[in-house]
């Protein structure tokens, strides 16, 4: 599957200088991507840091066919109140919104692909950590079973 991985720094610097939402956050981070076209990968993937515990949000850029809408989804081994996703679905689907409306306005590899990323993140079932300190090794396995399947 064809994947791109923002970042550890990426949602952080988003959210940064007080703004409300991902449109106006993507001026802090429109650099980032200036020469990665963002929508031809299958996959992105957003790594998280909310209160110190680490997840990540995953966004599928295309469906089965070019004009399946895209979803996004939480990959979480210690799972938190519903703002936490809340709000990264504000900035997210904002970010996302303003992506595609900068960057492929000029004939983006992406024409014709249905971007609707007004979509409602879902929190998918993945293995769970008993503790306070692991979250870390659980990213890294939630990628790995995302990108290579749960074997």
């Amino acid at each position: 599957a064809s994947c791109y991985v923002f970042s550890s720094h990426f949602f952080t610097r988003l959210k940064a200088s007080g703004v409300e939402d991902g449109d106006s956050g993507w001026a802090n981070v429109r650099r980032w991507t200036k020469k990665t076209d963002l929508f031809s990968h299958e996959y992105l993937i957003v790594p998280i840091n909310t209160n110190v515990h680490w997840w990540m949000a995953v966004v599928k850029s295309k469906g089965d066919t070019e004009k399946s809408p895209s979803t996004l989804f939480w990959l979480d081994s210690c799972n938190g109140p519903g703002k936490r996703y809340q709000d990264a679905l504000r900035y997210l689907c904002g970010y996302l919104r303003r992506e595609w409306s900068e960057r492929c306005k000029s004939g983006g590899t992406v024409q014709g692909v249905g971007m609707n990323y007004g979509l409602m993140g879902m929190n998918e079932a993945v293995p769970q950590q008993e503790n306070g300190v692991d979250c870390g090794i659980f990213f890294l396995e939630n990628a790995r079973r995302l990108l290579w399947g749960s074997g």
